[in-house]
């Protein structure tokens, strides 16, 4: 029963993560310089419901600065740095606005739900572009994936640390005890002939 409960919490969690503005927020940034990298496309289909995403909030300088940076992570560290002011084009694109790559957006058309008792998730992505959707799907995942990779070894790492600083604390109060105990003989005049 507790087990039952422990899993419950840790899928709740998980959801969470999933549904939470930073995963949001990274997979809009990602998104954004895969498509000014030219990662991928709108689909042609989709032209007629949704408009560029960048061209109305970004100018050409914008999408070729980020465009010029491909695939390293140098178009995420500059779309992070324009995100730091609110009235950056690219700020206002990310987290402002409800164009595609948007956190309202991404927000809009993302759904998570743990299916019926079982231990998977079902993570689905509702909109016009079958490409951008797939895009979305795809970095949601390696997103939620590395966040909770990330937890898990900051976990692991405090369990760690509280047991080397156990074995630390013991190893002085061993060495506390030896050194009065040796200090009682010498005082006591006490030979110990096992030494």
């Amino acid at each position: 029963r507790v087990l039952f409960r422990s899993v419950n919490s840790q899928f709740s969690n998980l959801i969470q993560m999933v549904r939470s503005r930073s995963t949001l927020e990274e997979t809009a940034v990602r998104m954004l310089a895969g498509y000014a990298s030219g990662l991928f496309r709108l689909h042609p289909d989709a032209r007629s419901f949704i408009d560029d995403p960048v061209g109305e909030y970004l100018e050409a300088a914008d999408i070729e600065r980020l465009a010029s940076y491909v695939l390293s992570s140098d178009a995420e560290n500059a779309i992070r740095e324009d995100l730091a002011d609110p009235s950056s084009r690219t700020s206002r694109l990310i987290l402002q606005s409800k164009a595609p790559f948007s956190v309202r957006w991404l927000e809009n058309g993302l759904s998570v739900r743990r299916i019926d008792a079982s231990d998977f998730l079902e993570i689905s992505f509702t909109g016009v572009d079958p490409v951008i959707c797939r895009e979305a799907l795809r970095i949601v995942n390696e997103v939620v994936l590395d966040g909770y990779k990330s937890l898990k070894q900051q976990e692991a790492g405090s369990v760690i640390d509280y047991f080397v600083a156990a074995a630390q604390q013991s190893e002085r109060d061993l060495r506390l005890a030896v050194d009065s105990l040796r200090t009682f003989g010498v005082q006591n005049r006490i030979i110990n002939y096992y030494e």
